[in-house]
């Protein structure tokens, strides 16, 4: 077993992806448990099971997700959260906060979208680092 799966909740905590059932308590995280969090919510999403029937942001039914994609869900506070997977399914990219609002966790993730063109800078001491 891998130190992410010995991490996860176990599945009796986890609801399936829209089965309709209440969320479950996973916790009171306290102040500064942000991280927390999204690390809970990073292992949500990896209990998804292929297969599963999804929903995109416009209410249209999708039997299976495709990559890459952003995936919205809610966190234990009960906040919107995204993440973003690869073509390989992997998570590169996560919410820096939660959102009492869909819409502004929707707002969120256009606004990455439309950022594709921003420059990237760096120090000047790593730019020629490997």
């Amino acid at each position: 077993m891998s130190d992410a799966e010995s991490e996860r909740p176990p599945s009796s905590q986890l609801d399936g992806p829209l089965d309709g059932s209440a969320p479950h308590k996973l916790g009171e995280p306290g102040a500064g448990q942000a991280n927390q969090c999204v690390q809970i919510g990073l292992q949500l999403i990896a209990q998804v099971k292929p297969g599963s029937c999804f929903f995109d942001m416009k209410g249209c039914a999708m039997s299976t997700r495709t990559y890459p994609s952003y995936w919205m869900y809610k966190d234990v506070r009960n906040e919107w959260r995204w993440s973003y997977q690869a073509s390989n399914g992997l998570t590169i990219a996560v919410s820096s906060e939660g959102y009492k609002n869909r819409s502004d966790c929707e707002r969120s993730i256009n606004i990455m979208k439309a950022s594709s063109a921003s420059p990237v800078y760096l120090p000047r001491e790593l730019l020629n680092a490997a």
